[in-house]
């Protein structure tokens, strides 16, 4: 196992989290009043890419949105971790007012 400093982590979801908030507002044309927390758990790699990406649990009960979710977080970049692969545990909450 590698690591890559917490804030580096949330720096990168940050500059990306447009992506990820476009699923969110797809659902909400369909569901205004949708919110949940979407929990994903990610691989990244010894290059920074993520290998992996699979939601491990969600309140948000919508898995077209998660699945997007997933793809999202695929698509991010990270710097390279020292001494190997990252496994990362995150939470995205969602609520209709931001």
């Amino acid at each position: 196992m590698g690591s890559l400093p917490r804030d580096v982590i949330q720096r990168v979801i940050r500059r990306n989290i447009a992506s990820v908030r476009r699923c969110y507002e797809q659902l909400l044309l369909e569901r205004p009043d949708a919110a949940g927390r979407v929990t994903v758990r990610f691989v990244i790699g010894n290059a920074g890419a993520v290998q992996s990406a699979t939601v491990s649990q969600s309140t948000l009960g919508h898995a077209e949105t998660e699945r997007c979710v997933e793809g999202a977080v695929r698509r991010m970049t990270f710097p390279a971790p020292e001494g190997g692969v990252v496994t990362v545990v995150y939470p995205f909450v969602f609520s209709p007012s931001g």
